[in-house]
């Protein structure tokens, strides 16, 4: 009898290193919609902005220089705008090609090693009840922390599937307000919200990646916790707290990643 499951399985891989449209196609067609409708929107900001700037500038150029405005600057300020324009237009396509580079990165994280790792658990499993010395008073013990790690495992993989879940929607949500949200970086006060909306979106494409990386790395941890002999119900106790503890851990390092991909970008 054993619990451990060696290594990230194809479904996970596919669901962390999916496209929004492999992941599911109809809410990323009806999100492109509302991308679609909002780019109207944001060009017509864009070119508020836009008269805005020209106003302040040839006023302030006015009063410095004595002149209008010269092409120079104007080709300057022209130059911003296009560039923004561009933004606006292919922002999808560039969260998008965001999520595919975190993709390849975790695609190649998952395949380091194999998809079907290492040799370990399998072999020399934790809670083999033939490899424990016990009597009948301490069966319901054994069997107690045994059911308790198998809430643990099956919390983790549930726990990885509302997170995969919820990391879809908030891509979904960042990239259907992607056009407003990058329309607005031309004005002062919002440039360092703009410049936050593209860290964000960079560290919840990341998040994959750490989630990978816990998912491959969880079963080799416990596999250091393994019984490879017999052992006395006694010696049995403080190894399968032991592995229950780091089963707890990697809960919250599951549920903290998000977190901790924000954190390595300085969000």
């Amino acid at each position: 009898m054993f619990l451990f499951k060696s290594t990230i399985s194809k479904d996970e891989l596919n669901n962390l290193t999916s496209s929004m449209a492999e992941y599911n196609s109809n809410t990323n067609d009806w999100v492109q919609a509302i991308v679609h409708s909002m780019i109207p929107i944001a060009l017509a900001i864009l070119g508020v902005c836009f008269l805005v700037e020209f106003t302040k500038t040839s006023e302030r150029f006015r009063e410095t220089q004595g002149t209008p405005i010269d092409s120079e600057i104007m080709m300057q300020m022209a130059l911003k705008y296009v560039l923004t324009f561009l933004a606006i237009m292919l922002a999808s396509q560039i969260i998008d090609a965001v999520l595919w580079v975190t993709n390849v990165i975790g695609k190649n994280v998952a395949t380091t090693g194999g998809l079907s790792g290492h040799n370990g658990p399998e072999e020399n499993a934790l809670f083999q009840a033939s490899k424990v010395k016990m009597n009948w008073a301490q069966k319901p013990l054994f069997y107690t922390i045994f059911a308790l790690h198998t809430c643990a495992f099956v919390g983790i993989g549930l726990l990885a599937k509302i997170l995969i879940f919820l990391r879809f929607i908030t891509l979904c949500i960042f990239k259907a307000i992607s056009p407003i949200i990058v329309s607005l970086g031309m004005t002062t006060d919002f440039k360092s919200v703009v410049i936050n909306f593209w860290k964000q979106i960079m560290a919840i494409s990341l998040q994959s990646v750490v989630l990978i990386i816990v998912l491959k790395l969880y079963p080799m941890f416990l596999s250091d916790d393994s019984l490879s002999e017999t052992v006395t119900f006694g010696e049995w106790v403080p190894v399968a707290m032991g592995a229950f503890l780091k089963l707890i851990a990697v809960v919250f390092v599951i549920i903290g990643s998000q977190n901790l991909s924000r954190r390595l970008l300085g969000v």
